[in-house]
């Protein structure tokens, strides 16, 4: 997964992925820095926001991750129209 973030600096689904391994390895700070990088490349991503509010909530800086997740919900209610939160009621 580093050869190909090194290969290609702004893949942010790769990026992610790399920090979704530190996570898993807890390598937090190695984590979280491959989660700020994805949202410096890309602010409308979700998915780094969401493992970056893990990630802090890990190093036990609750009050940043909960700003974090704020994002992330945020990033999430831009994309949805009300129409489609209706999709399938009926």
């Amino acid at each position: 997964m580093i050869a190909i973030v090194d290969y290609e600096p702004k893949f942010i689904r790769a990026i992610n992925t790399l920090g979704e391994e530190y996570l898993r390895c807890g390598f937090y700070d190695k984590a979280r820095k491959e989660f700020a990088r994805c949202i410096e490349i890309s602010k409308v991503f979700v998915e780094p926001w969401i493992n970056l509010g893990k990630t802090l909530n890990l190093l036990n800086k609750e009050s940043e991750a909960i700003k974090a997740f704020v994002e992330a919900t945020k990033k999430m209610r831009s994309k949805v129209t009300d129409r489609e939160c209706f999709i399938g009621m009926g």
